[in-house]
């Protein structure tokens, strides 16, 4: 299966690339810091393609690990993004 992480999920480059990626991964794990943007993100992606298993977190590191592709779509300027 393959599986795609896009942090900063809910910004204007991340909701595209996490569309984007639903399109081609089994798996999307969409990471925001606002738990309600990420929720109307999820819901509408799955209307989109509603096959696509879409997870959201607050918290990228849980997910880190099974990860085939993590984008960065954040601008965390001078601080560390994943660990």
């Amino acid at each position: 299966m393959r599986k795609a992480l896009i942090a900063g999920a809910t910004g204007a480059i991340g909701s595209v690339c996490c569309r984007l990626l639903a399109k081609a991964f089994k798996e999307v794990c969409m990471v925001g810091r606002n738990p309600a943007k990420l929720l109307a993100l999820k819901e509408s992606i799955l209307q989109e393609d509603p096959d696509v298993d879409v997870r959201i977190s607050v918290n990228p590191e849980k997910f880190l690990k099974d990860m085939d592709l993590i984008v960065t779509a954040t601008s965390g300027a001078g601080k560390a993004i994943l660990d």
